[in-house]
């Protein structure tokens, strides 16, 4: 079964143009529900995916991450496991179009 979380990976336009076609980007391409806004960028959403930092795809893709700017993309992982870890998070594009944040809810509920 593992643990399963939802990511988010944005990446300003220019940025996207520049990485789109690195082979390290194709797990994202093929696995996570694209939202494009052409004037600033595109974001890649991936629910309930096996998030492990560990593997091959994974390792690779946060390798060549931290050799971009950090302000032209972000990564947030919400688990639903971990929920206050921020750990898979990455990058600095905290004013993108789509208000891409981890939010946390517990609710207790009695009948």
């Amino acid at each position: 079964m593992g643990i399963r979380s939802d990511v988010g990976v944005a990446f300003k336009q220019e940025l996207w143009d520049q990485v789109k076609d690195n082979k390290v980007f194709s797990f994202l391409i093929e696995h996570g529900h694209l939202h494009d806004d052409e004037d600033e960028g595109v974001l890649f959403v991936l629910e309930n995916v096996k998030w492990y930092r560990e593997d091959d795809d994974i390792v690779n893709l946060y390798a060549k991450l931290n050799e971009l700017n950090e302000d032209d993309f972000l990564v947030v992982e919400a688990c639903h496991d971990y929920p206050t870890s921020d750990e898979g998070d990455l990058g600095n594009w905290l004013e993108n179009p789509w208000n891409l944040h981890r939010s946390v809810r517990v609710e207790l509920n009695v009948d």
